[in-house]
């Protein structure tokens, strides 16, 4: 998993030149590698969250802290591991 720098106007396209040249390189072996490269929440694609309750968009983003992000990959990396079993 590519975790991507927090700042303004960045997200998980921040690592296309290095997935690209990783695909080139690796594309064609025998084990399939599988690279993650989430949107933080706040980030690019993930900019626009919605209210839980009332699927709205929210008109602001909350202030996010550590543990938001911290969240968001471990439930990712949960549910790429159940997919692979």
């Amino acid at each position: 998993m590519l975790i991507h720098p927090i700042g303004v106007g960045i997200g998980k396209w921040y690592y296309d030149r290095l997935l690209q040249a990783l695909d080139e390189r690796y594309g064609d072996i025998e084990h399939r590698l599988v690279f993650v490269t989430p949107d933080l929440l706040g980030s690019s694609t993930a900019s626009g969250p919605t209210d839980d309750e009332n699927g709205d968009p929210m008109p602001k983003l909350p202030l996010l802290n550590i543990t938001d992000w911290t969240d968001q990959v471990a439930q990712l990396m949960a549910e790429y591991e159940a997919k692979s079993e």
